[in-house]
């Protein structure tokens, strides 16, 4: 059996690609899910910001992850960073849970426009089914 790996749009609904000819979005929820055979998955871009649009309109320039609700199967484990110089870890998961910063303001991207992209890297040596929510930024 060969590995699968898929990005499925929670929010906006199915999203095919083409931007709102008005306005954006505030957040973007997506669900990762991978079926690893015996590939496994090293800084994959699962987010790429450049092709959003901000509810003002403009392209973000960085993200906040609000919550992330995760099963990853087995020992294995699989993290999510940001695109950045030393890429900035947004966390590490194993197991099953879920890390909510909603509270606190979200966890924000700490890099700067013109700091790489600030797009969010995957990197996972097991199965997973990760959803997370992405509040998008343009300053």
């Amino acid at each position: 059996m060969a590995s699968t790996f898929e990005v499925k749009w929670v929010y906006p609904p199915n999203w095919d690609g083409a931007l709102p000819q008005y306005g954006g979005w505030k957040r973007v929820i997506l669900n990762l899910v991978g079926v690893v055979d015996t590939d496994t998955e090293t800084r994959v871009r699962k987010l790429d910001i450049d092709s959003l649009q901000c509810s003002s309109g403009g392209v973000p320039v960085r993200t906040v992850v609000e919550w992330v609700q995760y099963n990853v199967q087995g020992t294995g484990e699989a993290k999510l960073e940001w695109e950045r110089a030393g890429y900035p870890l947004i966390c590490v998961m194993s197991g099953q849970g879920k890390f909510d910063w909603r509270k606190s303001g979200g966890n924000a991207d700490p890099g700067s426009s013109g700091d790489i992209t600030g797009d969010i890297l995957f990197t996972s040596d097991a199965s997973y089914n990760v959803t997370l929510s992405v509040r998008l930024k343009d300053d």
